[in-house]
């Protein structure tokens, strides 16, 4: 996201459905709430600062990009204020323009031939997914994908708009062409589509994309045509493997399983595949990835007695991350040589979901025995779970035996 710095902070610069131009009049109503920010509080100082800024000419945003201390002072401004009051109207201007006062404001102006002139000269372009013939010129969808959310971000160290627009296509390959904040066809589509017919660009990939699309030598129209190809039909494939996700089967793999699965639902749901949004069907999914994994199913068994049918994805994901974040690092500190031989079981200690119900200061527990909780934080499987926690709570032995026992 583009930023300008005002008076040492930096403002994000945001892109207003209608843009105030340099020389438009600044409405009165966001003049005067400046004034307050200012410090300009009380209402009868208010008024009076508002007039000799209006006589003076300092109503338009042009008239806050440079500005000369004395001019103010000569206004009727007093001169402790401002900076004060210049920061604030630097602000408001920044979010009534957006881009063009902020790059006026930092000396960076460029008409858009400029800024297609510096993205053809621009390098490290990100690289493309391989192809061979053998796949029909056809990258992977999720290699597309990542692809172009790199290109998005290359291209944001040049102009926000059109890296703002190719996101527009990550998201919905067929987002109307009127509603991308650069226009198909302008100067900087076209510098776009230079890079990606060029020698760093998409290379065969571009089989794929319509004659139409090439001769036009849009960018923004040749990503939207390789992405109908690509991930149109994916959408089917997506929802089916979010539906019924490859179980994982190790504790290490957890997390980033759980990551990927997300982030799926989420691309899935952008392109209005709405079943993503049942908390059944969601959660069955979730369940259905993570289930088979030994150090989870304890967990998912407690979760399900906490919380029954009211059970969410957002309390499986904040519970399991809680563990599987540990086993990560625990997994690759053991491939560097130096992390513990066995996985921690802090969540197969069948623990309340809620705030702890014992007294922690006291550190007992119900029975007001003292709390043990490193043997039952080191079981490694359920019956050493069932060993541990009979440690904890009293001497039995076995399912239902014993003073204390905990059945899962």
């Amino acid at each position: 996201m583009e930023q300008v710095v005002v008076f040492g902070t930096q403002v994000q610069v945001l892109h207003p459905a209608a843009p105030l131009g340099l020389n438009d009049v600044i409405p009165v109503a966001q003049l005067r709430a400046a004034l307050r920010l200012a410090g300009f509080t009380d209402p009868d100082v208010e008024d009076a600062v508002a007039e000799d800024l209006l006589k003076a000419g300092f109503n338009v945003p042009s008239s806050w990009v440079t500005v000369v201390r004395a001019e103010l002072v000569e206004a009727g401004i007093v001169p402790g204020r401002v900076n004060a009051l210049q920061a604030e109207m630097q602000r408001c201007c920044v979010r009534l323009c957006g881009a063009a006062f902020a790059r006026a404001l930092s000396g960076t102006e460029r008409t858009d031939s400029d800024t297609a002139m510096q993205l053809m000269r621009a390098k490290h372009v990100p690289a493309a997914p391989d192809v061979k013939a053998d796949t029909g010129w056809s990258p992977t969808g999720q290699s597309w994908r990542d692809y172009m959310q790199k290109l998005a971000g290359w291209l944001g160290t040049v102009d926000e708009a059109l890296a703002s627009s190719v996101r527009a296509v990550v998201r919905d390959f067929e987002v109307e062409p009127t509603t991308l904040l650069t226009v198909r066809g302008s100067v900087k589509d076209q510098a776009l589509g230079t890079v990606l017919r060029g020698e760093s660009g998409i290379g065969e990939i571009t089989r794929l994309a319509k004659s139409d699309a090439l001769e036009s030598g849009s960018g923004l129209w040749l990503l939207q045509e390789v992405s109908a190809v690509v991930l149109g039909p994916m959408d089917d494939v997506g929802f089916e493997a979010w539906q019924h996700p490859r179980p994982l089967s190790q504790a290490h793999m957890v997390e980033t399983g759980m990551l990927d699965w997300s982030k799926l639902g989420t691309e899935l749901l952008l392109r209005n595949r709405l079943a993503v949004g049942d908390p059944v069907v969601a959660r069955n999914a979730l369940c259905e990835l993570i289930g088979e994994v030994p150090e989870v199913k304890p967990i998912l068994v407690h979760l399900k007695r906490e919380h029954g049918r009211a059970l969410t994805n957002a309390d499986i994901i904040a519970r399991v991350s809680m563990d599987s974040q540990v086993w990560l690092a625990e997994h690759n500190a053991r491939a560097a040589g130096t992390g513990p031989k066995n996985i921690s079981a802090f969540a197969s200690v069948d623990y309340p979901a809620g705030p702890n119900p014992w007294p922690a200061a006291a550190n007992v527990c119900p029975n007001g025995g003292q709390v043990k909780y490193l043997p039952a934080f080191a079981a490694m499987t359920a019956e050493n779970q069932e060993a541990a926690l009979a440690t904890m709570f009293g001497k039995g032995k076995g399912r239902g035996k014993g003073k204390g026992a905990i059945l899962f």
